[in-house]
């Protein structure tokens, strides 16, 4: 019989699975943990064919407990469920802990059921790899993860081949596509009235660097074009492990907040001068920013120079409005 470990830090949560999977799920042998620490012994000395976790568990960290689980329990496939359906939860549970399902909560017994289903499938398939279907089927279950990790997010997500031909978006991509239609060429796509997008093929910077760009692994970009004279943000991770390797997924983040440490990064800005552009983010002015930093008007109008050509803006107007992103939604609130 196959077993199936549990564990999230919420007694109340808990109660709700065991009652669910008895009724839904009889035909496996459930267990359950309050404590990452019991959990972590449980999986050394005995480890579940799955694992159903939370990703805050209070005093534990999900992705970290998964990734320490992975280390003795290679074998296993992992679950995981949280009340954040953010990017950056996404990403790490995919990227970083390998997970094979993620789900936001609330979520329904019946998926969590289908996913435990569909990763012993996967963890069966694993186990005969001289077996050509079984791989394909496990890369296509794995194709499936991914999807339903990012469609509940309301980031524009892609998945697309080397050549930039779209092969699967969500409705935030559509969304992003209707407003920045320059960015994809539908000549020669099939039609589909349900996506019209679907199988059409990345233009510009961001087709040339799906096709040129080496991206050996998960990576965030700038791209600029130049017909809309805007700048936009596109995380690119490489997918490795499917049926058919070389396809890519992008995270077209043109509406999230953009971190100092981020804009530091992404063009290349020294540590000042990112500092710099995070104070004039808030406040555009050299007289304001140079006073905050304690430099003088001249040097504050030097980094500007210098941030202006790293970024590619040439306008002012248009250069605050990246730095704008710097900014979180609660300050916003605030003005």
């Amino acid at each position: 019989m196959s077993e199936i470990l549990c564990i999230d830090d919420d007694i109340h949560t808990l109660n709700a699975w065991r009652h669910n999977f008895a009724a839904k799920a009889p035909q496996w042998r459930f267990s359950y943990e309050l404590s990452p620490r019991r959990a972590l012994q449980r999986m050394s000395e005995h480890p579940a064919d799955v694992v159903i976790s939370d990703l805050d568990l209070g005093v534990a960290d999900g992705v970290s407990l998964i990734k320490e689980m992975r280390s003795f329990a290679p074998q296993s496939e992992y679950i995981m469920v949280t009340g954040a359906g953010d990017l950056d939860s996404a990403m790490r549970a995919l990227n970083e802990a390998h997970v094979f399902r993620f789900f936001t909560k609330p979520c329904p017994v019946e998926d969590l059921v289908e996913s435990v289903k569909d990763a012993l499938q996967r963890r069966t398939a694993q186990a005969d790899s001289s077996s050509e279907s079984d791989f394909a089927r496990a890369s296509y279950q794995r194709s499936r993860a991914l999807k339903a990790a990012f469609d509940t997010l309301a980031h524009p997500f892609f998945i697309v081949d080397r050549d930039g031909l779209i092969l699967h978006l969500n409705s935030g991509a559509e969304c992003f596509l209707k407003k920045h239609s320059t960015y994809v060429s539908i000549n020669g796509a099939v039609r589909n009235d349900e996506k019209p997008y679907l199988n059409a093929s990345f233009d510009g910077e961001l087709g040339y660097t799906l096709k040129h760009r080496d991206i050996a692994g998960p990576e965030l970009v700038s791209l600029t074009c130049a017909a809309r004279g805007e700048t936009i943000l596109a995380h690119f991770t490489p997918l490795t492990d499917f049926a058919n390797p070389g396809f890519a997924v992008i995270i077209l983040a043109d509406e999230a907040p953009l971190l100092p440490d981020d804009l530091r990064r992404i063009f290349n800005l020294t540590r000042t001068e990112a500092r710099f552009a995070s104070v004039f983010a808030n406040d555009p002015s050299l007289e304001v920013a140079a006073a905050s930093m304690g430099i003088a008007v001249e040097t504050a109008r030097k980094h500007l120079k210098s941030v202006f050509a790293k970024t590619n803006h040439a306008k002012q107007a248009d250069l605050i409005k990246l730095l704008d992103r710097l900014r979180s939604p609660f300050a916003k609130q605030e003005q």
